[in-house]
């Protein structure tokens, strides 16, 4: 370990109005009772009793009280306040699952010139020892373009190893401090994807461990999966910046694309509510919002270059902006998706 890393592994949790449930993250944290570990808690102007249940372990824990300022802000003060060599990530509702924190210090230990570590969301069947693969790869991977991933892995990978935050992960602190790595504050969908994205252009390998290091609760008050009005322009701005690091003749650009629309997708879903259901309002702010030439570009090219039918019937029906079918339609296909077990 570098002399002037106090800890081998800070762990960020940024916190705000999650009284319910930050002593359980804690508390799981701290049975490992590893000297070599840092919890460092920003507590993002909570307005409950979060900091008082906080400061219960206050010898145990740094905690950094700050306005709030969402949840990419609280990460990049954890980011500048860390005295780990590494940085890992943690949502305040969620856990790292028992023996990982150890598991970590024992790749570390034996793998002194590690730059990034990829853990999993679940357990594979067959687990193999902790391996490599270039960043270049896992770029492609990270975007989760079906067809890149098939090239790769199983696509159960995908699902398995939760490639596109920021989770279940190692970054070198010096490396996110030297080239000024930062989590985008002027939105909140998919900033950690696009940290994730731009560290792996300044690495060259990414050291992969096949087992569960992250386990997601999907609390209602979590830092990242709270749903509200600003969604659909947090879409067009994540799709705006991704498009910056990507341009069109790029061989990243389908994995954008499909990004992109994931995106999109996901904002106004949450955003609509029953799909069924419409707010004709909505409707018509939806059919606005695919005419902006980031988004309606992005659908005719899923539309062009699309294999499967049904995808294709999707894009085209976001890119003639029948709105209204296409929601209809989105809800058959998941139906009939989920009936097949996938």
């Amino acid at each position: 370990m570098n002399k002037k890393n106090a800890f081998v592994i800070t762990v960020i949790i940024p916190a705000y109005n999650c009284d319910k449930f930050i002593e359980r993250c804690i508390s799981n944290l701290l049975r490992e009772s590893l000297n070599q570990i840092e919890i460092l808690v920003i507590n993002d102007g909570s307005s409950d009793k979060t900091l008082e249940k906080l400061e219960k372990y206050s010898e145990k824990i740094k905690i950094i009280s700050k306005p709030n300022g969402g949840v990419s802000s609280a990460r990049n003060v954890g980011i500048k306040n860390a005295s780990g060599r590494y940085i890992t990530f943690l949502d305040a509702d969620d856990e790292i699952p028992s023996g990982v924190l150890s598991k970590y210090i024992e790749i570390i230990n034996n793998n002194s010139d590690m730059e990034l570590l990829q853990g999993c969301f679940d357990d594979f069947d067959d687990i193999k020892d902790v391996y490599t693969i270039s960043s270049s790869v896992m770029r492609k991977i990270c975007l989760g373009y079906p067809q890149s991933l098939n090239q790769f892995f199983d696509i159960k990978y995908e699902v398995k190893a939760g490639v596109h935050g920021c989770y279940g992960k190692l970054f070198e602190l010096d490396i996110v401090k030297e080239h000024n790595l930062k989590f985008n504050e002027s939105f909140g969908l998919g900033e950690d994807l696009l940290f994730y994205f731009d560290y792996l252009d300044l690495v060259k390998e990414v050291y992969i461990l096949e087992r569960k290091t992250y386990t997601i609760n999907c609390e209602v008050n979590s830092a990242t999966r709270g749903v509200n009005k600003k969604m659909p322009l947090y879409a067009l701005e994540f799709s705006k910046c991704l498009l910056s690091k990507v341009k069109r003749q790029d061989d990243l650009y389908p994995e954008a694309c499909y990004q992109i629309n994931m995106h999109v997708n996901k904002a106004f879903s949450s955003y609509f509510g029953n799909p069924l259901n419409k707010d004709k309002n909505k409707l018509k702010q939806f059919k606005d919002y695919l005419k902006n030439p980031c988004i309606y570009n992005t659908y005719c090219f899923l539309e062009k270059n699309e294999k499967s039918i049904l995808h294709k019937v999707k894009y085209w029906l976001l890119m003639k902006k029948f709105v209204g079918v296409y929601f209809i339609f989105e809800k058959i296909y998941s139906s009939f998706i989920c009936r097949r077990g996938r």
